[in-house]
């Protein structure tokens, strides 16, 4: 299964049978989007690196690197950038370090959640 690597920070395995943004939530991520075909482009990624497969039409407006996870399947290891992610109380957060271990991705949203009411 190819993996799947979201804003530098966050590292999951790709399932084949599922879009990119079911496997992101699959794996406790709070991806950004509203409709789930393509219409809206809310859930609008760069892709850094690697290869998806589309099972759907776009009718979202895209930049030639950009993808729509709700309509995309990762065909590779890929690498996205700019991807939309909320906390439990759907604030959104930013990548600011990587991650790899699972158990680590909460205590990431958490770090993330205390930096950005500092910076404001």
């Amino acid at each position: 299964m190819p993996s799947i690597k979201i804003n530098k920070l966050v590292s999951i395995e790709s399932n084949p049978s599922n879009t990119i943004l079911e496997t992101m939530e699959q794996a406790g991520l709070l991806p950004e989007y509203n409709c789930r075909d393509g219409h809206c482009g809310a859930c609008r990624c760069k892709l850094e690196s690697g290869d998806v497969e589309y099972v759907g039409f776009a009718m979202a407006y895209t930049q030639p690197d950009e993808i729509l996870p709700c309509i995309c399947k990762a065909k590779s290891e890929i690498s996205l950038k700019w991807c939309e992610l909320r906390d439990e109380r759907k604030t959104r957060i930013n990548a600011t370090s990587q991650y790899k271990k699972p158990k680590a991705i909460a205590l990431a949203f958490y770090y993330l959640f205390l930096l950005s009411t500092f910076t404001i």
